[in-house]
């Protein structure tokens, strides 16, 4: 029992904690954004996502007639047309709905409409306006009781003032992007950072899941689901391999960065892919080039391509071209060649007109010399620095910051730069002053890993962090790894999952890139044929911000001090009343079951399975299992008349002290947290009127106010919740207690500031009183009871791995591996679903443990 406490509270507590605190937590770090599939897709294969706003915290009535409807919206095809939303309204056919049409005259119309009446608004964009895959905001303001619409979308607005048609007396009922019904002509777009307001209650849906189909607000509660699901997380760790281009020559690439495409090129082609949206154009190399490429060596300036050799040229020959990227033409920048080559060298452009490189390796020597190319003489130029000494090497990196910082990162050489006396590895960082000519040594890294080559060229943020692939060069089948690292200290981290490479050849290399407007780091490896003739050029994409494989896994932790501090001792203080309840709770079985030992498993002789048979009240009776209900004296559904803080007030008087009740100011700092407790005086009694009127239509139940404290006196009225209290607290187990936790979760629709701690807490008490029957009923050999209990603590605790092992070993003792086994991806499947990552403990290690 000690070790079901250790264990099984202290897990349960802390996961509820962390799902209140999911926006802290989560939302820091996580990657965010859903892609729905449109017409680019076959119809079985077009997504869809529904968010019901009967499951919307604290937004279900709408009763002030406002909503607004606010979220990220970015195109995924260039060609694009169909729908993007639909708002559908209770008791209502109007719908409310926005679609986009794109036209031939490189425009892009955006319509919003109450179907089968009127078009509301239109707004026209040129396409360059509305790049794919950039975000641009869509804000939807409706108020209904005054039949007005203001609508917005980037920076074009219009007010509707008057919507003929649309009724004033409706609430909304479901949002709906993507696919719906027959509604299939749907556009391919993605939405990230969507929020609905009644005008003084927000709920926002980050759409931060990393896969499954429930879709969950900023606080962790499931709000709706989706159809065909693509999240943007996964894209976020995991390298898209984006496209493949095989060379039948030795070739090269660049980013060009100001016109947004890859350029890849070769002996006799120029391959120009848009990042934006995809598309390739392949164009023939000028006839002129005047060498033989052999490293692909390149950079840009000013839309012109320069491809250069710095060695092992015919004398005479061109050693440098300018390829003019508008017209194709290529002129002749140099014939001079470096007296050594230089594999592996480092170079940034510095200005309009000056390339600088460093490092290298070549007939057997290492360069440790920073070279100068001035673009409009040709003339390489070696430049006599001071300050600290940088050791010659290759495979080196490095950025430019202000076009006035050459910073040169780690690499491989030796103090003497000849390769005959053997290399060292260097995880250092040198800042090269331009204007100075001096270098000045930043860092060096404690590397404990094993030994790594930093890419060709360097990610720098702007800020105070730069990035880089790495890979051990010396292995056949290697990894390309991204790390972060600081400037302005040695600390680096490893993020986002690996890229296989290959790098039997010395001419293999890979670059890292970033394109800010996609918000995306871009890979490329250039792979040779063993022939050293042929290359496969590869290009792979990350959305960022990138996750660290703990952040992957949700090994996260507080983002404050203060806030793990509160945990802290929360969590500390409730432990302790958990244990005393523990303690306290220890008991036995209700008193007429028998202990029978049966292989078999079976129940003892005469001992009859719980059943959820057991009749409750059809007047005056309340239920918060399940669906919340309310019942009146002459058994009429009342329901409707407790929405909002009405029902949240309710909630929250009946869950505290019976006897005491609940404080005016404590009721005030829950449920209207953002007042002050004078502010919230004339609204929380407005609302305690409500409720009072409310229960008038029952008997046996009142609310009554005495000494500033406020509590519900039940004499009659039945509440599942003091029930359950009742049957737990005399340690049986009974058909009714069976009942009430048949009918479902405990309030679980219901997850507002001052209800989710309570509510927490009436579920751990779930969770331990049906663990303890759980263990009881299995050291008794009841093990079908057992297995009744597993299965209804699964609906409160779905991923209970206890209740798991437990699960198992008694089809294991029944001798039904197959039953263990279904149980087993049951649970894999719950856990994928709720926790977001897959449950990776084998059924075999649990099955066969002892």
């Amino acid at each position: 029992m000690k070790g079901h406490f250790s264990k099984e509270i202290v897990y349960k507590f802390f996961r509820y904690i962390l799902t209140l605190c999911f926006i802290l937590f989560f939302a820091k770090i996580w990657a965010n954004g859903l892609r729905i599939n449109g017409n680019a897709y076959p119809i079985s294969k077009r997504s869809s996502a529904e968010i019901s706003f009967d499951q919307l915290k604290g937004l279900k009535s709408f009763e002030n007639g406002n909503l607004q409807l606010t979220f990220q919206l970015a195109l995924d095809e260039r060609s694009n047309q169909g729908g993007i939303f639909k708002l559908k309204f209770a008791d209502s056919d109007q719908v409310i709905s926005m679609n986009l049409k794109s036209t031939r005259s490189q425009k892009i119309e955006f319509s919003l409409n109450l179907e089968g009446n009127s078009v509301l608004g239109q707004f026209i964009f040129d396409k360059s306006q509305l790049k794919i895959q950039q975000w641009f905001p869509v804000d939807l303001r409706i108020n209904l009781s005054e039949g007005k619409i203001t609508w917005k979308v980037l920076n074009q607005r219009v007010v509707i003032s008057t919507v003929s048609g649309l009724r004033t007396k409706i609430l909304p009922q479901q949002l709906i992007f993507g696919k719906n019904g027959y509604s299939i002509d749907v556009a391919d777009y993605t939405i990230k950072d969507v929020s609905l307001s009644d005008g003084m209650v927000q709920c926002g849906i980050p759409l931060k899941e990393r896969g499954g189909d429930i879709i969950h607000d900023d606080r962790g509660n499931r709000i709706g689901k989706t159809v065909n699901a693509s999240w943007l997380a996964p894209e976020s760790f995991f390298w898209e391999k984006w496209k493949t281009i095989k060379l039948n020559a030795i070739g090269g690439y660049q980013m060009d960065q100001e016109r947004g495409r890859f350029i890849v090129f070769s002996q006799d082609s120029l391959w120009v892919t848009d990042l934006y949206a995809g598309n390739e154009s392949v164009y023939p190399m000028p006839h002129n080039l005047p060498f033989r490429i052999q490293l692909g060596n390149s950079f840009l300036l000013n839309n012109k391509l320069y491809i250069y050799e710095v060695n092992n040229l015919p004398q005479d020959i061109c050693s440098i071209v300018q390829i003019d990227l508008d017209n194709l033409q290529s002129v002749c920048v140099s014939k001079r060649q470096l007296p050594m080559q230089l594999h592996h060298h480092t170079g940034q452009a510095l200005s309009q007109s000056d390339y600088l490189i460093f490092g290298g390796f070549g007939n057997e020597r290492y360069n440790g010399d920073f070279l100068k190319l001035n673009t409009q003489n040709g003339i390489w130029d070696t430049l006599h620095v001071s300050g600290d000494k940088i050791y010659p090497r290759y495979f080196t990196s490095s950025f430019v910051d202000k076009a006035k910082y050459f910073y040169v990162f780690a690499g491989m050489g030796n103090t003497q730069g000849n390769n005959n006396l053997g290399r060292n590895y260097y995880y250092d960082l040198y800042r090269f002053d331009v204007d100075k000519q001096a270098v000045k040594k930043v860092w060096e890294l404690d590397w404990k890993a094993k030994n790594k080559v930093p890419v060709r060229q360097l990610v720098y943020d702007g800020k105070k962090n730069f990035y880089s692939l790495m890979y051990s060069e010396y292995e056949s089948s290697s990894f390309l790894q991204l790390y972060q690292f600081s400037i302005d200290n040695p600390h680096y981290q490893a993020l986002g999952d690996s890229i296989p490479i290959k790098s039997d050849k010395i001419k293999t290399n890979a670059n890292l890139f970033q394109f800010e407007p996609l918000n995306r780091f871009y890979a490329v490896t250039e792979v040779y044929d063993n022939e050293e003739v042929k290359s496969e050029v590869v290009i792979y994409r990350l959305r960022l911000p990138v996750l660290t494989a703990g952040d992957w896994n949700k090994e996260r932790e507080a983002s404050s001090f203060s806030l793990r501090l509160w945990l802290l001792v929360f969590g500390g203080i409730t432990g302790l009343v958990f244990y005393w309840k523990f303690k306290k709770g220890k008991g036995n079985v209700a008193g007429e079951r028998q202990k029978v030992e049966k292989d078999t498993g079976e129940s003892s002789a005469g001992m009859q399975l719980l059943t959820d048979d057991f009749i409750f009240p059809a007047t005056n009776c309340i239920h918060l299992f399940g669906e919340f209900k309310v019942t009146d004296a002459k058994g009429v559904d009342i329901t409707h008349l407790f929405k909002g803080k009405v029902k949240h007030l309710l909630i929250l008087i009946l869950l505290h002290d019976p006897n005491r009740g609940i404080s005016s100011e404590l009721i005030s700092s829950l449920l209207w947290p953002d007042k002050e407790y004078i502010a919230s005086k004339n609204i929380r009694n407005v609302t305690l009127n409500h409720l009072r009127k409310s229960l008038e239509y029952m008997d046996g139940i009142k609310l009554v106010y005495g000494q500033s404290f406020y509590k519900i006196e039940l004499n009659g009225t039945y509440v599942d919740s003091c029930h359950f209290k009742t049957i737990i607290g005399q340690h049986t187990l009974t058909n009714e207690l069976w009942t009430i936790l048949n009918r479902g979760q405990f309030l679980p629709k219901e997850s507002v500031d001052g209800l989710d701690t309570l509510k927490s807490l009436y579920e751990q008490e779930i969770i331990d009183f049906l663990m303890q029957q759980i263990k009881l009923a299995y050291s008794e050999n009841e093990l079908k009871i057992a297995l009744q209990l597993i299965h209804i603590l699964y609906v409160t605790d779905p991923v209970s791995l206890e209740a798991l092992k437990i699960e198992i070993n008694i089809w294991k003792k029944m001798g039904d591996e197959a039953k263990a086994k279904k149980s087993y991806q049951k649970f894999q499947k719950r856990y994928s679903k709720w926790m977001g990552t897959e449950y990776l403990t084998s059924f075999e290690s649990i099955f066969h443990e002892d």
